[in-house]
């Protein structure tokens, strides 16, 4: 754990996001916020909201990802990855 005195800065975060493909819906889980870009670094803090079951909007950029994951046959899914072990250095969120 950090100092509650040390000047920490968040570089970026990634986000787990479930799309139901059939109801075109989406939820969100945990949240992890990096100290360098592109999820390298230490892993600052985590967050796991609670997300309930939300439609997503036909404008947005989601739906060109959606449109393309939903194509994907079930077969050639791979299977959920672990969840990250690291510890952060904030603790969690929740």
């Amino acid at each position: 754990m950090l100092d509650r005195h040390c000047k920490v800065y968040i570089a970026c975060s990634s986000i787990i996001n479930l799309v139901n493909c059939e109801t075109k819906q989406r939820t969100l889980f945990e949240r992890i916020y990096f100290s360098q870009y592109w999820a390298k670094g230490d892993v600052i803090a985590k967050r796991a909201p609670i997300s309930q079951w939300e439609p997503y909007s036909e404008e947005s950029l989601l739906v060109i990802i959606v449109t393309s994951v939903c194509r994907i046959k079930v077969a050639m899914l791979k299977p959920e990855p672990p969840r990250d072990p690291h510890i952060p250095l904030m603790g969690d969120f929740n």
